[in-house]
C-alpha cells in the first residue's frame, strides 16, 4: 500500500490514532507471513515464470502487445524479486499480467490439442494424396507439399512442447501455490505496514517535538493526574482575553482553562501549552489535538494560531 501524499501537520503526525506499543506486535505478525514463503526458492520461482511466459509466447497465447508489455515487466519483476515480493504478487499491478491472474492454465491443453489437430490433419492430407504440383491440388483432392511440410514441421514442434509439459505442469503449481498464498495475505501485510509507517511518523514526530521543547510538552500519560493538578495551581497566571483564542467569540462569564496539547496525548500543565477559552470550544475539542479541533469545527487556522502566538503560545 502507498503512503498517502496528504501533508500532514507535526501536531497531526504527533496525535496519530496509532497505538505505538503494538509495533512489536505487528513487526512480529509480519515477520510469520515472511516465514510462511520463505519456504519458496526465489531461483525456482524465478524459472517457473520465464518457462510459463516463453511458453505463451511460442503459442500466441494473448495479444501481442501484452506479451511483449509481460516481457519487460517480467524482466523488472524477476532483479527485484524477494519474499516480500512474492507475498504482494497478487495485487503487484508491476509483475506480468499472467503472474497475478494465473492464465497459464491454457498452455497444456493448447499443446494437446494443436498436436492432436495436427495428427489429423496429417492423417487426412495423406488419404487424400500428396502432389508436388500446385495445380494438381487446385484442380484435384490432393494436397500440395509444401502444405505437408509445414503441418509437419508443426507436429515436430508440438511434439517437442510436449515433451516440457511435466516441467510446465510443475511450474504452473509452483506459481499457483504462490498466487494462492498471496492472496491470503497481501493485504493484510498492507494493513500492517501502513500502520507501522504511521507509527514511524508518529515516533518521529514526538523525537522532534521533544528535541525542539525538551520533554516540556513531551508525552506524560503517566503523571495526568499530577498535569491536571499542576494545570489548576497556574490558573491565576494564565492570561485571559476578551474574545475566546479559538473562535473569536466572547470568551463569556463561565470560560474553562484548556490544555493546547492534550494531556492525554501528553501535554503538561505549563502556561505555555495552557489557554482560557470558552465553555462552548473547551466541550466539543475535548481531547483532541488542535488541528483536529479546528478544521472539524471550520475555524480559520491562521486567525487561531495568530491569537495563540500573541499570547505567547506553543503551537
Amino acid at each position: 500500500m502507498a503512503r498517502s501524499t496528504y501533508k500532514r501537520t507535526e501536531e497531526e503526525k504527533r496525535n496519530l490514532k496509532v497505538d505505538l506499543s503494538r509495533i512489536p506486535e505487528w513487526e512480529s505478525e509480519i515477520e510469520s507471513i515472511r516465514s510462511r514463503f520463505r519456504r519458496f526458492s526465489l531461483p525456482k520461482i524465478s524459472s517457473a515464470a520465464s518457462l510459463v511466459h516463453e511458453m505463451r509466447k511460442k503459442l500466441y497465447i494473448g495479444r501481442h502487445s501484452d506479451r511483449e508489455r509481460d516481457a519487460e515487466a517480467l524482466e523488472n519483476w524477476k532483479r527485484s524479486l524477494s519474499i516480500d515480493s512474492l507475498i504482494r504478487m497478487s495485487d503487484d499491478y508491476s509483475a506480468p499480467t499472467f503472474l497475478r491472474s494465473g492464465v497459464e492454465e491454457n498452455i497444456i491443453d493448447k499443446i494437446r490439442s494443436t498436436l492432436e489437430q495436427t495428427e489429423r490433419q496429417l492423417a487426412e492430407y495423406r488419404t487424400r494424396g500428396v502432389t508436388d504440383s500446385f495445380w494438381v491440388s487446385v484442380f484435384t483432392s490432393k494436397v500440395d507439399s509444401d502444405t505437408v511440410k509445414r503441418f509437419e514441421q508443426q507436429k515436430t514442434d508440438y511434439l517437442a512442447l510436449s515433451r516440457e509439459i511435466p516441467r510446465v505442469a510443475e511450474a504452473i503449481r509452483l506459481l499457483d501455490e504462490v498466487r494462492s498464498e498471496s492472496r491470503e495475505f497481501a493485504n493484510r501485510v498492507s494493513k500492517i505496514k501502513e500502520r507501522l509507517w504511521l507509527a514511524e511518523e508518529k515516533m518521529d514526530a514526538i523525537e522532534r517535538f521533544e528535541a525542539k521543547h525538551g520533554r516540556v510538552f513531551g508525552k506524560a500519560s503517566a503523571v495526568d493526574n499530577k498535569t491536571r493538578e499542576r494545570a489548576s495551581s497556574l490558573k491565576r497566571l494564565v492570561k485571559k482575553t476578551k474574545d475566546c483564542p479559538y473562535c473569536g467569540s466572547e470568551l463569556g462569564v463561565d470560560p474553562h482553562l484548556d490544555h493546547i496539547y492534550p494531556v492525554s496525548k501528553g501535554g503538561l500543565s505549563v502556561i505555555e501549552n495552557l489557554v482560557w477559552c470558552c465553555s462552548a470550544c473547551n466541550t466539543v475539542k475535548s481531547d483532541k489535538g488542535l488541528m483536529q479541533f479546528l478544521k472539524e469545527r471550520g475555524f480559520s487556522i491562521d486567525r487561531t494560531l495568530s491569537r495563540l502566538h500573541a499570547l505567547g503560545k506553543h503551537v
